[in-house]
């Protein structure tokens, strides 16, 4: 879907812990783990600049332990909140994947801080049942 939606001459970076398949002239991917300094370097050097959008659809190996999961999920997002100076341009916008749960407030406060527009959406696609929620922020300071 990203691939489609930049404009023309743009292109997209996805991070994976395993290697992908091609999907696109316009798609590179770096294989890592966002927790690993080394993944984010590798990341800002593939970039060469800042992005203009950040979508992150992070999730942990889901154990079926709720607050174990929830943890895991949110410190996984608050890496990519730690990077947004590294990766996202001025006014630049991102999309993360949150777990409702304990620690989303403090998630939503973070991107209070950093962003001057920040809502929450549940996509149509996810069950209604789930806890994954997603923040929409705009024009990142």
């Amino acid at each position: 879907m990203a691939s489609k939606r930049v404009r023309p001459g743009g292109s997209v970076l996805g991070v994976d812990l395993k290697r992908l398949d091609k999907i696109d002239d316009n798609v590179a991917t770096v294989v890592g783990d966002v927790r690993v300094e080394s993944t984010l370097e590798r990341l800002i050097t593939e970039l060469r600049g800042l992005a203009d959008v950040v979508l992150s659809d992070l999730s942990p190996d889901v154990s079926g332990v709720w607050d174990l999961d929830h943890q895991r999920q949110v410190d996984l997002t608050l890496r990519v909140i730690d990077a947004f100076p590294s990766l996202l341009k001025r006014d630049g916008n991102a999309v993360l994947k949150i777990f409702q749960g304990e620690r989303f407030e403090e998630v939503r406060s973070r991107l209070k801080e950093d962003f001057q527009i920040v809502k929450l959406v549940k996509p149509k696609a996810s069950r209604s049942e789930s806890s994954e929620m997603y923040f929409v922020c705009l024009h990142f300071r």
